[in-house]
């Protein structure tokens, strides 16, 4: 079941054992909300892990950020 962050790149065809990463808010790694606990859930199901990256990490961004991420890791 991907959800709004990540479902077109894992749908991309990859050869075996390719990695797919992205950088999502925290959120998705503590929400409650039915869709984030379900997504939690799946990526679970398919070995994905959830990396907490140093707090603030995009401050010094072209486009600056003060918001929390996570780095989401899959391998197809």
């Amino acid at each position: 079941m991907p959800t709004f962050y990540v479902d077109v790149s894992l749908t991309i065809e990859a050869d075996a054992g390719a990695r797919i990463v992205a950088i999502m808010p925290a959120g998705v790694a503590y929400r409650s909300d039915t869709t984030r606990a379900e997504f939690r859930e799946w990526l679970a199901g398919i070995g994905a892990t959830i990396s907490p990256n140093p707090p603030h990490a995009f401050r010094g961004a072209f486009r600056s950020t003060d918001v929390d991420t996570v780095t989401l890791f899959v391998t197809k």
